[in-house]
């Protein structure tokens, strides 16, 4: 491969990112949810009563940003705080019955978009695609 074959997939790349981060944002205005709030909320989904310190450390923000996100999500009502009885310095972040929902609702949409990106894929060139997409995120 050359630069120019490079830059074409890197372009492609990045032009399939913006396609799904524009549907993305789309959707999420509709639930009135920030993309940080719903990593939050993602997270949250799979890992129930988290510290604040492992949410910082998943997103990469500082300790303030991933505080003030869940502040956020405590006056909508889609995540809740109770002090740690291992350790009473730690907070530990929950999600609420209705953020539950809300994160599922966000989970079928997402898998419905990409589902509809990927149909002019056959089964197999989608298990390449996955197993390529797997090994970039662990990876890069």
């Amino acid at each position: 491969m050359n630069d120019m074959d490079y830059f074409a997939a890197g372009y492609n790349i990045f032009k399939a990112a913006y396609i799904l981060t524009e549907k993305k944002c789309d959707y999420l205005e509709s639930l009135n949810l920030t993309t940080n709030q719903v990593s939050v909320l993602i997270y949250l989904s799979d890992h129930e009563k988290t510290r604040l310190f492992d949410l910082k450390q998943f997103l990469n923000i500082s300790h303030q940003t991933a505080r003030n996100i869940v502040v956020k999500l405590r006056q909508n009502g889609l995540a809740d705080v109770e002090v740690s009885a291992a350790d009473g310095r730690a907070k530990l972040v929950y999600l609420t019955e209705e953020e539950k929902k809300i994160s599922d609702m966000y989970k079928k949409n997402l898998s419905f978009t990409t589902e509809n990106m990927l149909s002019c894929l056959s089964e197999e060139e989608r298990q390449i695609l996955f197993s390529i997409l797997e090994t970039l995120s662990k990876n890069f």
